[in-house]
């Protein structure tokens, strides 16, 4: 007897709930019409980082598009507290600095929040 493998389009698979996180008004309404026109489940959009923990304990998205650069909580703490309440929602950073700084602050920020001291075990 042999068994058939069904594959699924990408309109198939389920659909990431995203919450949009920028202080820049018309650049998160221009992404979520973007975002919107490919069949993206936008759930919420924040101007600051305190709001972007608020909306991901109330909406769980699936994914955070955040910015670095915001009045208030910035996006490297936003994405220290949203990792830490939220360890399989992931953030994705985008910003307009060229500051190497600011990324790679990001970069740690996500990877000091998910890194396990368990030993891995071994196969």
């Amino acid at each position: 007897m042999t068994e058939q493998i069904e594959s699924t389009t990408m309109a198939e698979q389920a659909t990431p709930r995203v919450l949009l996180v920028d202080d820049h008004d018309l650049f998160r309404t221009g992404l979520r019409n973007l975002l919107e026109e490919e069949g993206v489940d936008v759930v919420g959009e924040a101007a600051a980082g305190d709001d972007a923990l608020r909306y991901v304990r109330e909406l769980q998205p699936d994914v955070v598009v955040m910015d670095l650069n915001m009045p208030g909580m910035g996006g490297v703490e936003a994405t220290k507290k949203i990792i830490a309440h939220a360890p399989l929602t992931r953030v994705v950073v985008l910003t307009i600095s060229d500051q190497d700084g600011d990324v790679m602050d990001a970069i740690f920020a996500a990877h000091a929040a998910t890194c396990s001291r368990t030993p891995r075990s071994r196969m």
